[in-house]
């Protein structure tokens, strides 16, 4: 199989498509941390952490801790097993919300199903920064969450509200 990376356009929205509902295990350190596909281009990670590879059923149950947009590349390397694939329901089945922030006007915009939104009401401390994240930063931010260490990445891509100058 190509590398999503190196699909054409056609090629890449028919392999995105058929992944959606699809789960991985993903070896952290002599256990395995759980994801499933849960929208084009966005995977959802698990509150789950296991020596051995439980049910769907199980992994679902679990809950999101996260939901990311990631490069696809992981898909074919190999280095997480594909446990199966499902039709989404619930928690998974939500749209996405993430936070784009300008970083010298500190303007604000939501991107959710491939649109750019004006922020209204968001509590921008709950939504993801919009970014993409590598095989290498899932399996990191698993195994910090697991180890109850905060992500450096998680940690630098928060929202930060702008300093206003104080009043003279």
């Amino acid at each position: 199989m190509k590398r999503p990376s190196k699909m054409s356009d056609a090629e890449l929205d028919r392999f995105l498509a058929e992944t959606i509902g699809t789960f991985f295990a993903i070896p952290l350190d002599g256990e395995y941390g759980f994801a499933r596909v849960v929208r084009r281009g966005h995977l959802a990670g698990y509150d789950l952490k296991s020596r051995s590879i439980p049910s769907l059923d199980a992994i679902e149950a679990a809950g999101i801790l996260f939901v990311v947009p990631v490069y696809f590349d992981f898909y074919v390397s190999r280095r997480w097993k594909n446990l199966g694939k499902r039709p989404l329901s619930g928690e998974a089945d939500k749209p996405a919300k993430f936070f784009r922030q300008d970083p010298i006007t500190g303007f604000v915009d939501i991107y959710s199903e491939g649109k750019f939104l004006p922020h209204t009401d968001e509590d921008l401390s709950k939504l993801e920064c919009l970014g993409v994240c590598s095989e290498n930063h899932i399996e990191s931010r698993l195994k910090n969450h697991f180890a109850g260490r905060p992500d450096p990445e998680v940690e630098a891509s928060r929202y930060k509200p702008l300093k206003t100058p104080a009043p003279r």
